[in-house]
This record gives structure tokens, sequence and C-alpha cells, in this order.
């Protein structure tokens, strides 16, 4: 087992919060530690350009050729019979395993980010991978996040000297975000796995080395992946028909600077609703008081102004 250290730019993972809890592959049953909490653990995939150009380096850390040449080492102690350099005629073996790697389900943790996974997909559609070997960590309890400070002042300590050197990252006010550049701390052991061999990539240990441009970590289906791209054209004799608005309804309001619609809304309570609009096919409302007939020859005031009561308008024929 050796100790490693790997700086790269965070792809995938949180080291703050811990993935779901795992199931077995063979049974969809969820999975336990031997303590009996879920199993939880926390994962982080690290990106590594390829080309020593492009890599991020820390002065003091070692380079990832050296690095890699100490997890390689462990996985030839670990399963010698893997590693003769006689490969078998007409397998496609991973970029990322050792040249004299023979079994090309070997499990390294290390990947191509421009080859293919299992199902053929690129990993080239992971943002970030392409051009990089892409690291796997995996651990299940949170690591210790730290950061390098120089003449860092405790707020909560007044008149306390400067400190430099590693520090609590919460204690730094925010958090490491999925793009974040950062180096990893752990160790490389056999899994022991008859089923599927290869090698555990443990980190214990996390510094945040500097900013990175956020990575969106999206859930749930992808519908390029699901239904498959269409190239932007429809196939033939598939092509949506052209909308056509429908004319508003006699007497409907209409509103031509309307904004477009661009979600769900929530319904308004400020103001009133405005009346309904008066149409050839809604009748007016009645007349407010009594209603005189066509034989009246004189409005209801002037009638009561005269002395006359509503029974006896009604029993003249003049007041409905």
């Amino acid at each position: 087992m050796s100790r490693f250290v790997f700086v790269g730019r965070m792809v995938q993972g949180d080291v703050h919060k811990a993935q779901p809890q795992r199931k077995d592959q063979r049974t969809g049953a969820l999975k336990f530690r031997k303590d009996g909490s879920p199993d939880c653990p926390f994962y982080v995939a690290l990106a590594i350009p390829k080309d020593p150009a492009k890599r991020l380096v820390i002065p003091g850390v070692p380079d990832y050729d050296s690095q890699r040449a100490l997890i390689d080492q462990d996985a030839r102690t670990s399963w010698p019979q893997f590693f003769t350099g006689q490969r078998p005629p007409n397998v496609q073996f991973d970029l990322a395993l050792p040249a004299d790697c023979n079994n090309p389900k070997f499990a390294n943790k290390i990947i191509d980010g421009d080859g293919y996974d299992d199902q053929g997909k690129p990993y080239s559609r992971y943002d970030g991978w392409a051009g990089c070997w892409v690291i796997k960590f995996q651990n299940g309890y949170a690591p210790s996040v730290q950061a390098w400070v120089v003449n860092h002042v405790d707020p909560m300590r007044p008149g306390a000297a400067p400190y430099t050197g590693w520090l609590d990252f919460d204690k730094m006010g925010r958090a490491v975000k999925c793009g974040d550049y950062i180096s990893v701390g752990g160790s490389c052991e056999s899994n022991k796995s008859t089923e599927s061999p290869g090698m555990y990539m443990n980190f214990d240990t996390i510094g945040f080395e500097q900013e990175g441009e956020l990575i969106v970590q999206s859930g749930g289906v992808d519908a390029n992946e699901a239904l498959g791209s269409r190239g932007g054209a429809a196939p033939a004799g598939n092509a949506a028909p052209a909308a056509t608005p429908a004319a508003p309804a006699a007497g409907a309001p209409t509103s031509p600077t309307a904004a477009p619609y661009d979600g769900y809304r929530a319904p308004t309570t400020a103001g009133a609703a405005p009346t309904p609009p008066v149409t050839a096919t809604t009748p007016p409302p009645p007349p407010a008081g009594p209603q005189m007939t066509a034989a009246a020859q004189y409005t209801y005031d002037q009638y009561k102004a005269s002395g006359w009561t509503d029974d006896q308008l009604r029993a003249g024929g003049l007041m409905v």
C-alpha cells in the first residue's frame, strides 16, 4: 500500500457531502457497513491533463508521473497474474491501463477521458474530462478539507499572531465546489475481489489549491442520452407544423405586448379581476328599480308624485 498525492481539477463528486447509499449491483439491495450504518461513500473524480504543460504544478508536491508509477507498482504487486505483458490479441485496452496489464477489465480507478465506457459512450461528454486522465477516489468517511494560508488573521482571536500553514477549510467561510483545483491525498491498495479485480483509491485529505470554473453536475435522465441526438433537423415527414395563432374570441381582450412565457408562474393576487366584456350574446343586466310597461306615458317618479301607489300602477297595467 502506497501513499499518494495527486493535483488536478475536481470534475465530479463532493468533498463536503456523501453520495447516496450504494446498492448491490446484482441484487439491487441497499448496502451497509460492518457497523450497520448506511454505505454512503464520499466520492471525487480528479482530472489531470495528459499534456504536462497544462497541469497545475504545486511547489513541493510530486508530479503526476511519479505518483502514477507508485500505484501501478502496487497493482503489479497485488495482482502479478495480470501483469505479464502478454495481452490477448484483438482485445481493446483502455489507454489508462499500464502497458504490461493483460486484463482489459482491471479496475485501477484511472480513466482515459477521451475513451469510452462499457456502453460505448464517450467520457468526453462529461465537462472537464476530454484530454485528461481522470482518477476516481472514494472513502467511507468525510475527508479532511484544508487550505494553505499565508499570514492568516483569525478574526475570533484578536491580537493573535498571523498564521501560515494548513487551515480547516470550513473556517474560510466557503466550500470547495466542483470545478475547483485541489490536491488529493490518500492510499492505494488491492480490492481483493475475484469478480472485479483492481485497486482501491482511498482518499482522506483534500487541499484546496485554486478557484476553477463551476461544473454543474446534472441529475436525472439526460434526454440526449435517453433518446439520442437529432442533429438539429427533424427526419423527413416528421417536421412539426408551423403554429398558426388562433383568432381571439369576440370581445376577448388581447395583449400584443405580453411577455413571452418562460416557465411556471404562480397566480397573482394583486388588484381586482376585470369585468367580463359585453358581447352580442351576453344579455344586458336588468335595470334597477320598478319596471314600467309600454302603456305608461309617464315615468315611475312622475306617477308617484301624482299620488299613484304601486298596486294602482300594477292594476292599471302601467307597471310590472
